[in-house]
């Protein structure tokens, strides 16, 4: 990118926060986020870098991995030592993987900095009481799951897929399936979720399964065919939704929706012009399919 571009581009990360970039997905991130950024270094003021860095971190955390998460918060702290909230997410981290007395630390520096933020406030009061009780952290030392988390963030899929060779675990094959997607295998992809397909457990889809997910396969039929044999087996997740259909028919359940949203999807990436008219005729509301029954 010219010196311009790139100012253009850093500063739209900056604007659009997390979800956009998150949203984005993994081969964005790796692609383009992160090398862009690094060009921007020597040219970018020192806060929008530190906004793009917040951000970054906030990807890792979203992905479950909080040690990933610390290091690009620190980073953002390199360019903007007053980033108040960087401080506090660090503080977060290390509440979340039982380093209390850390947490404390950089959240009293926070607090330092934002002396009437009253959730910083509140925070260090949770994060006091858990020290106090030894409260057992989200992320613990024994999980293979955070560990699969923070060697998918540091680009680690080999030993992802090593670590898990002979297992059935839901979530850890799923951080498999990552790995394999991170290394441009879309079959390997594809057929580790036909085994999460016939497991009997329920199944929770999370943020990292979105980010992970290869533009190719979420633009193809076959992973919302799984999701929708798998509906009734999801539990409370992150799933995509429609505004307008959440809005207009409230009566629907969250399996109902599921289900709608994988109907269409399958619909709109497969071109099928007639599913989608079904779909609008029977939710007339449903704002998103009146543009989509007109151009598949």
């Amino acid at each position: 990118m010219k010196q311009t571009e790139l100012i253009k581009f850093i500063t739209e990360i900056s604007e659009n926060g997390v979800s956009f970039s998150h949203g984005k997905g993994f081969e964005f991130l790796r692609d383009i986020l992160l090398p862009n950024i690094k060009n921007a270094e020597k040219i970018a003021e020192k806060k929008l870098l530190a906004d793009c860095w917040y951000i970054i971190g906030d990807i890792y955390d979203f992905n479950d991995a909080p040690l990933k998460a610390i290091e690009s918060y620190r980073k953002a702290i390199e360019f903007d030592p007053n980033f108040s909230y960087a401080y506090r997410e660090i503080g977060n981290m290390q509440e979340r993987i039982g380093d209390y007395s850390n947490a404390i630390k950089n959240i009293e520096k926070a607090i330092l900095l934002e002396p009437t933020d009253e959730n910083l406030i509140t925070e260090l009061k949770e994060v006091k009481k858990s020290l106090k009780i030894n409260e057992k952290p989200l992320y613990r030392k024994d999980s293979l799951n955070w560990k699969l988390s923070e060697l998918l963030a540091n680009n680690k899929f080999d030993e992802v897929i090593e670590l898990t060779k002979n297992s059935n675990e839901i979530n850890e094959l799923k951080r498999k399936a990552n790995a394999y997607a991170c290394l441009g295998d879309n079959e390997k992809y594809l057929k580790l979720w036909e085994i999460i397909k016939q497991s009997k457990t329920e199944i929770e889809i999370e943020y990292s399964d979105w980010f992970y997910m290869p533009d190719q396969v979420y633009e193809s039929d076959q992973i919302w065919i799984i999701f929708k044999q798998i509906n009734s087996r999801i539990k409370s997740s992150i799933f995509i939704q429609s505004e307008s259909l959440y809005a207009n028919y409230k009566e629907l359940s969250d399996i109902n929706r599921r289900e709608l949203m994988c109907d269409y999807q399958i619909y709109d990436n497969t071109g099928n012009k007639d599913g989608i008219n079904q779909l609008r005729l029977k939710y007339p509301k449903w704002e998103e399919l009146k543009t989509n029954a007109n151009t598949v």
